[in-house]
């Protein structure tokens, strides 16, 4: 799927939901349970790279899902954490 950034996620799948039939309901509820994290791609000078892993979770008190930056990859390759990374380990299995 296409999208500006991790964060922008949600939004896409529920207008693609929508095209659908699905409520934001069903969506959030067949995506919280199928999709656990995002990899965001860049483009820089014509090549592409990960430049961030954020988990996607339902958003407690809405019906809807959120979506948790755990690592952000800066173009000269550090890695930093960030308030999603306990999240990405404990599914990965290096919790």
């Amino acid at each position: 799927m296409h999208a500006n950034a991790a964060q922008d996620v949600p939004a896409r799948l529920e207008a693609l939901g929508a095209l659908a039939g699905l409520s934001r309901e069903a969506l959030t509820a067949q995506a919280a349970s199928a999709i656990h994290a995002v990899v965001h791609l860049r483009r820089e000078a014509g090549r592409r790279r990960v430049s961030e892993v954020a988990v996607v979770e339902r958003s407690v008190g809405s019906a809807g899902l959120v979506v948790r930056p755990a690592l952000a990859v800066a173009s000269d390759g550090r890695v930093t954490a960030g308030p999603g990374w306990p999240a990405l380990a404990a599914r990965a299995g290096a919790a």
